[in-house]
């Protein structure tokens, strides 16, 4: 298979199972998985070839199978399957972070203000420090892209999170 298919296919394989791992909460089998998809990725990215991606795969999941394990001895250890995610913190103090997106702001609305204060704090900081022209000169059609998707990833991203706080 083409080097440039493997930079997705890695990539792919990490978002699987990071959100597999998130959906069947609480038993760390997948997220070595995912951890080890994810490095091999960044060496896709970087130009490493399908082998080294096989082995970094591997290696840091196997790594990482071992890194879980204590936290899951522990987890089932108290034998109260209350005890793991937010049920764990019923009767609790905290702290109230969802009241704009809970009074009536548009979910749309929360998504404009978090990503244009991104664009402008980022984007802002960049033609400051560097001047417009350096973006121009230093991004490639195929930098340009992978930001774009980038981006469209963080949009999804702050949709799930002003939709989740809606209904925590």
């Amino acid at each position: 298979m083409d080097p440039e298919v493997w930079r997705w296919v890695w990539l792919a394989a990490a978002a699987a199972f990071i959100v597999g791992e998130i959906t069947v909460a609480g038993t760390f089998f997948l997220l070595p998985f995912g951890l080890g998809a994810a490095v091999a990725a960044v060496f896709a990215f970087s130009g490493a070839g399908s082998a080294t991606g096989w082995t970094i795969f591997v290696a840091v999941s196997l790594v990482a199978s071992i890194a879980v394990r204590p936290i899951v001895r522990r987890l089932n250890a108290t034998g109260d399957p209350i005890s793991v995610g937010a049920e764990r913190l019923i009767g609790q103090a905290g702290v109230v972070i969802r009241q704009v997106a809970k009074d009536g702001v548009s979910t749309a609305a929360t998504i404009l203000l978090l990503s244009s204060t991104a664009i402008l704090v980022l984007g802002g900081g960049v033609l400051v420090r560097q001047g417009p022209g350096w973006i121009l000169e230093q991004t490639s059609g195929e930098e340009f892209w992978i930001a774009m998707v980038a981006g469209a990833f963080t949009t999804l991203a702050f949709f799930a999170l002003t939709m989740a706080l809606k209904h925590i």
